[in-house]
């Protein structure tokens, strides 16, 4: 199946509401900071955004209690912390934010595997 990327005015529009609305701020059990939408893009079988995380999650290093750590964290040399892990971790947390938000946008995001790219600042 092709990946054709489907770019009418609608999109476009989209694309430059996204830049300035696209923001929302998430205070939850495991998550803390804003997500910001940096990129939308639509396929003819649905949709992906790109997402950008500024803030702090809260999970446990080896055998530690639960705290907040930051993005520091990846490049910690003592703690061998895998990117992918971490980036699903934030996927999953904020899904359902982003869903809300995105829906006022007429976009529909229904897995987390559609939030494609995150960068974590």
């Amino acid at each position: 199946m092709a990946r054709y990327t489907i770019d009418t005015d609608l999109t476009k529009s989209v694309k430059k509401v996204l830049s300035k609305y696209g923001t929302l701020t998430i205070d939850g059990e495991k998550i803390k900071g804003t997500i910001k939408v940096y990129g939308y893009r639509k396929y003819t079988w649905g949709e992906q955004v790109d997402i950008q995380f500024t803030g702090s999650i809260k999970a446990r290093l080896k055998w530690g209690k639960l705290e907040w750590l930051g993005p520091s964290i990846m490049d910690n040399k003592e703690y061998k912390v895998s990117k992918v892990k971490v980036n699903r971790f934030i996927k999953r947390c904020c899904l359902n934010e982003l869903k809300q938000r995105l829906n006022y946008f007429g976009i529909r995001i229904d897995e987390y595997s559609q939030i494609t790219k995150i960068k974590w600042s």
